[in-house]
């Protein structure tokens, strides 16, 4: 029988790697198998404080899935992930940085410095 990480591991792997997830992110190894790295880790982090959260959420919510959960996990470590690299430049705050939609709303864009390895993420 397989162990329950040797199950998660290929399907985060093919979860990142989608370009519809994370971008192009998820498209150079290293940085992919740093998201799933950190996404293990927070997992085990606290004596597994959030797969603890997990299951109190599921006692109140029993149609909650793991998948399901797991990938917000993934799509929120990714996003740390590219902000806390060294060339990411944080615009959320800057009144330029965002273009309304056409129902309202305002959409952030993020910008990079061209020399960034991580500028072609966009």
């Amino acid at each position: 029988m397989a162990r329950p990480v040797e199950d998660v591991e290929p399907w985060l792997e093919k979860l990142v790697a989608n370009p519809r997830f994370l971008g192009r992110l998820g498209q150079r190894e290293d940085d992919r198998a740093n998201i799933i790295l950190e996404v293990m880790a927070r997992l085990y982090a606290d004596g597994f404080h959030r797969l603890k959260l997990f299951v109190e959420s599921r006692r109140t919510s029993p149609q909650l899935k793991f998948k399901t959960w797991l990938r917000v996990v993934t799509k929120r470590v990714g996003i740390d992930y590219m902000r806390g690299h060294q060339n990411y430049i944080d615009r959320r705050h800057d009144p330029d940085a965002e273009a309304p939609l056409a129902n309202g709303s305002r959409q952030e864009r993020f910008h990079r410095r061209a020399s960034s390895p991580v500028s072609d993420l966009r």
